[in-house]
């Protein structure tokens, strides 16, 4: 299906040269815009002029305005030929010639051959959406000016405004308000439940956010996924906008239905330490826990940040706290292979370095799983006990090694002092877990 706010027909035409093998004379001659050829095909009544390419459906006409042949585009409708001849998807020669810039060719179809301004594709898009979308602001002031609608929407909802502001196009936006014959609708909504202000806080477009609240846009509205433009802006890390929308008492702790996360958690998540500051700074609740039971505290261990875990850390947020299933932070990190976060967390919040989850498995056991081998390394320096338990099996550390034949840990742990006469509850030692998951021959020697 042809978008013509994504895709640049003629650059897809160009490039299938077997076009030009098979295509019609009359084709081939606007193509490389031979005048002379063309007004000699015309005067013979056996030339096809409606004539269309096999996978775009494009006419003589669609690529002559593509190309921007204005003779070419005058004899043809002098002929006769259909100006809002339709490709496939519906593309019509003015769409053509809209995204590529052809603003005298655009003219000429519009007061020549009275074109549809207004012709749609298939799944929606106009004239204007292509001139926008490839920033060919001539051609969209004049589109306006023969009656475009500036409000029009595709198929998924997307506005000529929506692109502008994705695009960070403010003079365009403005011509939009100036010129188009009927009032710029700022508050346009996408199947999505997004508005240009989404747009332009995704894109980190401020100088749009800005002109949408000068014109009286609310800072808050949602989108379908309960996201507000702070929301996106804090999720980007688009600190001049997060300070814009908070001046103007954007809600710093408004819930999305993504998760229940709030900008605080979403900024934390991506490690955006300065808009953590600023939103905290401005009452965002760091406390907070989605449904989930997750807080902006974990969700920035889970990823590796350790600065916005110190920042958290020193502004009240609770570094020893238990989650889902009783893990806690260095457990997490030591899970990630976090180290920062697990030395911060050692060092600066002195938590337990043997706190157990639920099941009795420990940050070590949990870097043992996941190979982690400088966090196991980093949790023996400071005090982790190397044989301990876990609640359901009994196993050790040197157990889940053994288990997952891993040769270098295990040899790692029986060097630190892991007792290899260790049992589970059944009376398995490491080297019978060993065996029965098939790693004697590599790690008898070592558990013998």
């Amino acid at each position: 299906m042809t978008n013509l706010a994504e895709v640049d027909a003629l650059q897809v035409l160009l490039a299938k040269e077997l076009y030009l093998e098979h295509a019609s004379p009359l084709y081939v001659a606007c193509t490389e815009g031979h005048v002379d050829k063309v007004r000699e095909m015309l005067v013979d009544a056996s030339t096809n002029v409606q004539w269309q390419t096999p996978d775009e459906g494009w006419t003589p006409l669609h690529i002559a305005s593509a190309m921007g042949y204005d003779e070419i585009v005058v004899l043809l409708l002098d002929h006769g030929v259909t100006v809002d001849a339709l490709g496939h998807d519906n593309v019509t020669p003015l769409m053509a010639a809209s995204i590529q810039g052809q603003l005298s060719t655009l003219c000429l179809l519009v007061e020549k051959g009275h074109a549809n301004v207004n012709a749609v594709t298939t799944d929606g898009t106009t004239a204007l959406h292509g001139a926008v979308h490839n920033h060919h602001l001539p051609c969209v002031d004049a589109l306006l000016k023969y009656g475009a609608d500036v409000n029009a929407v595709d198929s998924q909802g997307i506005s000529a405004l929506e692109i502008a502001s994705s695009a960070g196009d403010l003079e365009m936006i403005q011509v939009f308000n100036e010129k188009a014959s009927s009032p710029l609708n700022l508050l346009t909504t996408a199947a999505d439940g997004t508005t240009a202000m989404h747009a332009a806080a995704l894109h980190g477009h401020s100088d749009i956010i800005v002109w949408l609240i000068e014109m009286q846009c609310p800072v808050d509205i949602p989108n379908e996924m309960g996201l507000t433009p702070l929301y996106l802006a804090a999720q980007e890390g688009f600190d001049a906008i997060v300070q814009i929308l908070l001046d103007e008492k954007a809600d710093a702790n408004h819930i999305s239905n993504v998760d229940g996360f709030t900008p605080v958690m979403i900024a934390s998540q991506m490690g955006h330490v300065s808009v953590v500051q600023m939103l905290h700074e401005n009452g965002a609740n760091i406390s907070y826990q989605s449904p989930d039971g997750w807080d902006a505290m974990y969700v920035a261990v889970q990823n590796g940040h350790e600065s916005v875990l110190a920042y958290l850390a020193t502004n009240s947020a609770s570094a020893t706290k238990s989650y889902l299933n009783g893990i806690n932070l260095l457990y997490t990190a030591a899970q990630e292979g976090h180290l920062d976060c697990v030395l911060y967390l050692l060092d600066h919040v002195h938590v337990d370095v043997d706190t157990p989850q639920e099941m009795g498995w420990t940050p070590l056991h949990i870097a043992v799983l996941h190979n982690q081998a400088a966090i196991a390394a980093c949790l023996l320096e400071h005090g982790a006990d190397i044989n301990a338990v876990e609640n359901e099996m009994g196993g050790t550390p040197l157990h889940v090694a053994a288990e997952m034949g891993n040769k270098a840990m295990v040899q790692f742990l029986v060097e630190k002092g892991a007792h290899v006469s260790a049992k589970l509850k059944d009376g398995s030692t490491p080297l019978d877990t060993a065996k029965s998951s098939g790693y004697e021959s590599e790690l008898g020697p070592l558990l013998s």
